[in-house]
């Protein structure tokens, strides 16, 4: 009677002799080696030769194979992650075994024979039949990253006062929702294609949603140019003509940060302080024509030293 091993690399074989006629007592010769028993146990697969010998040495010599079971067979179908930051990964596994049930241990702590929800990475996961066949096994869900944006420019460079479009083209799917970071000198912080007019160097980072709830990001990077341009005109004519009527600083005011000026008499008295433009009155009344001293002040975006001058503007009615 032969026992067949009950799993791959078990060793839970046997063979049973029944051994008859002749002159008892027997002995038993096993090949490979074992006792003088009719009974050779816990034995691996193999080929094994018995021969039984009676009390008047007659001899009869039998051969069997002990043979190994298929133990558990494992099959499996992986779904790997959509994108970030979701969790819809799966691992579907079929298990063929001669000793069912059969119970799952993974690496994730789940005991079912699926997993499902899951992120990327690697899980393993032990599968154990009622013989305590074992088989150990893992499976790789990759992050298939299907949604991306790309922004552009990637690159560029303004002078100071200028602006720039930049704009988030996706890849994958489509943008449902979005957010550029930092949102100084935007148009929108939630739009695709904001307009950006930014007072220094800076990088905006995008990031967009998709409609499957896929999460991407890019940068734009914009280098700004500090031109601080200034022209302060000598003369002006605050005659209500409409053309010339007010003394006013010309310029990249776009990169201006602080203003002041005040403009004094030619006997030192202050005439104008503040406000700007000035119209050329004083306590609510026209100056009269001359020359008049002015004081500028000017604090700049991307320079802490700013600009002071100082000249005379004539008064011209």
């Amino acid at each position: 009677l032969v026992t067949d091993v009950s799993c791959p690399c078990f060793s839970d074989g046997s063979i049973t002799a029944n051994a008859a006629g002749g002159t008892p007592a027997y002995a038993y010769t096993w090949n490979p080696a074992a006792g003088n028993v009719p009974v050779d146990a816990n034995i691996p697969a193999g080929v094994y030769t018995l021969t039984v010998t009676d009390a008047h040495n007659c001899t009869v010599t039998a051969t069997e194979t002990v043979i190994e079971m298929p133990g558990i067979a494992v099959d499996a179908v992986v779904h790997n992650v959509l994108c970030d930051p979701l969790h819809n990964g799966f691992v579907n596994i079929s298990v063929v075994t001669s000793n069912p049930p059969a119970v799952y241990t993974w690496s994730n702590g789940a005991h079912t024979q699926d997993i499902y929800s899951i992120y990327s990475g690697t899980y393993s996961v032990t599968i154990t039949d009622v013989n305590n066949c074992v088989v150990d096994t893992s499976f790789v869900v990759l992050n298939d990253n299907v949604f991306s944006i790309e922004s552009f420019p990637h690159d560029t460079t303004i002078d100071l006062g200028s602006s720039v479009d930049i704009i988030a083209v996706p890849t994958g799917g489509n943008i449902a929702s979005i957010i550029w970071q930092p949102s100084n000198g935007l148009s929108c912080s939630d739009c695709v294609a904001p307009n950006a007019s930014p007072v220094q160097s800076i990088y905006y980072i995008a990031t967009a949603v998709s409609d499957s709830g896929c999460v991407a990001n890019d940068r734009v990077n914009i280098t700004v140019i500090p031109k601080y341009i200034i022209f302060i005109p000598n003369v002006f004519t605050p005659n209500g003509d409409g053309n010339n009527d007010f003394f006013e600083v010309f310029g990249n005011k776009e990169a201006w940060k602080q203003f002041e000026v005040q403009v004094f008499d030619r006997w030192g008295e202050k005439v104008h302080e503040g406000s700007y433009p000035w119209e050329g009155n004083y306590k609510g009344k026209p100056v009269p024509p001359g020359v008049y001293i002015y004081i500028f002040k000017l604090g700049l975006f991307g320079d802490d030293t700013g600009i002071f001058r100082k000249g005379s503007v004539t008064v011209i009615r």
